[in-house]
């Protein structure tokens, strides 16, 4: 019985030497494979019969993705060379100022040039200010790096910022300053006009939304100045309540009293309020012509 079942056909014997063969062609061909990917580079001759390294991973060897590394640090470290003041080249650099104060907010390229800064300063101090959304104060301007400490002195004695007048603002000067959006910019600006202008500092802690960081930098940013007058002896009851300060009762009480006598100055318009503190808010809107 074992004899019989060792007993192969000639087929069998063929199709078992050819499976034979198959399975070492295979492991050979895996051999192979694992000893090129070690290595990372596969050799493929071409019709000269010389021989071209083709890459099977990044399509880089190591030595050139290195060499292109060091490359770029040597081109980032030259250019970022290039931003630094160089204090023993600007030492005897002299600052030209033609007016004893200036604000640099409004200075051009040209302009620092002129001063006596370099192109390549100028250039970076006037971006400084531009990005910064302007200069608020002057010890701003010790943080542009391309400025020599005996510069910044200079600049230090000859600043002064100009603040913008309330009545002047525009949204597109709120939006600069940080925490200030488009909704914000316009809420302030609606609350303004229908004020008739910004009469006090102050002021701006009433409209809504604003915290107390965003109004101290509003405060140095910009300064108080005209408001609009309320001619109470002659607006209407509409007029007169779409004041903020000025209720509907408020405007009846000021057209009832007027009727009898015209009101010529604070004296005759306060006696109308029993709170104090409301006379002093609208009395810098009056006007008794």
């Amino acid at each position: 019985m074992i004899r019989s079942f060792f007993n192969l056909t000639r087929y069998e014997k063929k199709a078992g030497l050819i499976f034979a063969c198959f399975l070492l062609a295979l492991m050979t061909i895996r051999l192979i494979v694992n000893s090129n990917g070690e290595q990372g580079l596969l050799k493929v001759s071409q019709r000269e019969g010389q021989n071209i390294e083709i890459p099977t991973n990044s399509g880089k060897n190591r030595t050139d993705h290195q060499q292109e590394v060091q490359q770029k640090r040597r081109l980032f470290k030259k250019s970022s060379e290039e931003f630094k003041v160089d204090e023993k080249e600007n030492e005897g650099q002299i600052l030209i100022f033609d007016q004893p104060y200036f604000d640099p907010n409004l200075l051009s390229v040209l302009e620092w040039e002129e001063m006596g800064f370099s192109r390549k300063q100028a250039a970076v101090i006037y971006n400084f200010v531009k990005n910064s959304g302007g200069i608020t104060r002057k010890e701003q301007l010790k943080k542009i790096y391309v400025v020599t400490e005996r510069q910044k002195k200079d600049l230090m004695a000859h600043v002064q910022i100009t603040k913008k007048k309330w009545e002047d603002v525009l949204r597109g000067d709120l939006i600069k300053v940080r925490g200030i959006g488009k909704v914000l910019s316009d809420r302030i600006i609606k609350y303004r006009d229908k004020l008739g202008g910004f009469a006090h500092e102050d002021q701006l802690q009433e409209v809504y939304g604003l915290d107390s960081s965003i109004v101290m930098e509003l405060k140095q940013r910009f300064r108080v100045g005209e408001v609009k007058l309320l001619p109470v002896n002659k607006l209407g009851l509409n007029d007169l309540k779409a004041h903020p300060y000025v209720s509907k009762a408020d405007a009846l009480n000021m057209i009832a009293a007027r009727s009898e006598r015209r009101f010529k100055s604070g004296d005759d318009l306060k006696l109308l309020f029993d709170d104090s503190l409301k006379w002093l808010k609208i009395s810098p809107y009056v006007s008794y012509e």
